[in-house]
């Protein structure tokens, strides 16, 4: 069924929240995203870009930003009724499926992170056993589970959105005990694709109307410049 820009888009960040909830694998995605090609009267066919959803058109050679038309009239052409112009199509879509998403590091996957805690607290355990007290190990040992528990927390996680605003607060930071000082931080407010709003701390680079995307299987969060 052919679609409109609007149309298009919309069932676009209905794949990113399928993909995002694991319910389609990234070829499944790569695979749908196909179908949302949009031809303008022109002639020019446009596909949004596979992580952000910024629109690109087909120069010929290869898939370029751009602002969409201003119109309606343009629709999607079902791979079956598309005639004349299905040289230009295959063309497009041989060239590449989706406009290339930005390189962003994902960070160590979750089972060599998982290795690496284990590790780490195995590590520890002896060295508070020889050095300190065998009683000390039973605290270091709930001390992992409580941490292992929060970053397998972390790895599940999956969300994206864009950053609506950055503000300044007034955080209190513990030293320890009942000893505390006051700081100022920066927090993005970063609105979901669910229509909710998430707060994080700020990190250097970060720009408000940059789309930030935190996969399943990944610590770190990439970020798709404006």
């Amino acid at each position: 069924m052919a679609l409109t820009f609007s149309e298009a888009e919309a069932r676009f960040w209905q794949l990113k929240g399928m993909r995002s909830a694991g319910r389609l694998d990234q070829a499944a995605f790569e695979s749908a995203l196909r179908d949302l090609m949009v031809q303008d009267p022109a002639g020019c066919w446009w596909m949004p870009h596979q992580e952000t959803g910024q629109w690109h058109v087909f120069d010929g050679a290869k898939w370029a930003p751009a602002a969409p038309p201003a119109t309606e009239g343009a629709r999607t052409v079902a791979p079956r009724s598309v005639g004349s112009d299905s040289g230009a199509v295959a063309g497009a879509r041989s060239a590449v499926a989706s406009p290339a998403a930005e390189n962003a590091a994902g960070g160590l996957g979750m089972m060599a992170a998982l290795i690496v805690a284990l590790v780490f607290w195995a590590a520890v355990a002896v060295g508070v056993a020889v050095f300190v007290s065998p009683q000390v190990v039973l605290g270091v040992g709930a001390a992992a589970l409580i941490s292992i528990v929060l970053m397998l927390r972390t790895y599940r996680d999956a969300w994206e959105g864009v950053i609506e605003r950055v503000e300044k607060r007034r955080v209190r930071v513990n030293r320890g005990d009942d000893d505390f000082y006051w700081e100022d931080q920066l927090f993005s407010i970063v609105r979901l694709a669910n229509g909710r709003t998430k707060d994080l701390r700020w990190i250097k680079g970060w720009e408000v109307g940059d789309r930030l995307v935190k996969r399943r299987g990944e610590v770190s969060i990439r970020t798709y410049q404006r």
